[in-house]
């Protein structure tokens, strides 16, 4: 803490009120008063500022005395300095907050045609009922209730491509993993409404099995979406590439009691059952032109949320 023997605080009260960052101070306080009441010691993490005004994050294991009528009479510990893992550990984090936000830009680069191929219906849309619009207006008697009926369609067109926009912008935002009460039935149709095209192109339908009654989670939607995109284009080249006369797909949600399970099957090929094991570590790919990351992410996604992934193969073929 940079102070000589002689200028250490004789006692615990002087020294957390003289070494301890401001902020930090009430809570080891309250954590002081805690252990004289209980007598029961536990390890803390906190702050101090040295002497030279240098801050520092330090780790405090100690052990209780008692002295006479089973009374604390005073502590022994130690102050382990943990600044530089801290600090280790927040650029970890930021790395991997990185790493998640270019693999869903990746994912974004090669989405794009379906991107493009989304809005440009509800565009079109708003065109056509426009120039019907104009073809009424020149009428006599103009016909007003159907004029009215295709402004309402315009409407809905525009609030539909503004939403896909919407949606996708989010999807593509890099964002700090803030936790939030999401709707799981959002959550899967929107990540359904990524892939979508991909889907129509390799004729593969996609079949979301929801019970009628939705159920929200804390999670960090973003991530999530990227969990379900990647397991839902998965499932697609799966499915293409087994050549099934009827590709499908079939997103189903179970609940259990606090918890959400989310499978994600598919009729494709499948994978041998040696590899099952191996489908989540990372650099393992069963594709030609795989990096082998996609599943090893979206794992520590969900393991970052206290869930696991698993995969099964089905009776029928193809993955769950």
């Amino acid at each position: 803490v940079g102070l000589a023997d002689t200028e250490f605080p004789s006692n615990l009260t002087e020294a957390i009120d003289r070494l301890v960052h401001p902020e930090d101070r009430e809570r080891v306080f309250d954590e002081a008063k805690r252990v004289v009441r209980e007598q029961a010691a536990r390890p803390l993490e906190f702050r101090i500022v040295r002497a030279d005004g240098e801050e520092r994050v330090v780790f405090c294991s100690y052990a209780l005395v008692i002295g006479d009528k089973s009374r604390l009479d005073h502590l022994v510990g130690t102050l382990h300095d943990i600044t530089q893992r801290r600090a280790d550990e927040l650029r970890f984090n930021n790395l991997q907050i990185q790493f998640h936000h270019t693999s869903r830009r990746a994912v974004m680069g090669e989405l794009a045609a379906g991107i493009a191929h989304e809005v440009n219906q509800p565009l079109c849309s708003i065109v056509n009922f426009a120039k019907a619009c104009k073809n009424l207006t020149a009428r006599e008697p103009a016909d007003f209730d159907q004029i009215r009926q295709w402004l309402d369609s315009i409407a809905t067109a525009s609030n539909r491509a503004g939403d896909i926009v919407h949606r996708l912008l989010g999807f593509a935002r890099r964002e700090v993993a803030a936790r939030e009460l999401a709707s799981v039935r959002r959550l899967i149709d929107d990540s359904v409404l990524l892939i979508r095209h991909e889907a129509r192109t390799h004729h593969v339908a996609v079949l979301v099995e929801m019970p009628e009654d939705d159920f929200e989670v804390q999670v960090h939607p973003v991530s999530i979406q990227q969990v379900l995109v990647n397991l839902l284009r998965n499932a697609v080249e799966a499915t293409s590439e087994a050549n099934a006369m009827t590709g499908m797909i079939t997103v189903a949600m179970t609940r259990l009691a606090d918890r959400v399970e989310i499978s994600v099957a598919d009729n494709g090929a499948g994978v041998p059952e040696s590899e099952l094991k191996r489908l989540f570590e990372p650099f393992y790919t069963t594709k030609s032109q795989g990096l082998g990351l996609g599943l090893a992410i979206s794992r520590t996604i969900i393991e970052d949320h206290g869930g696991e992934i698993a995969a099964a193969l089905n009776s029928q073929g193809g993955l769950t």
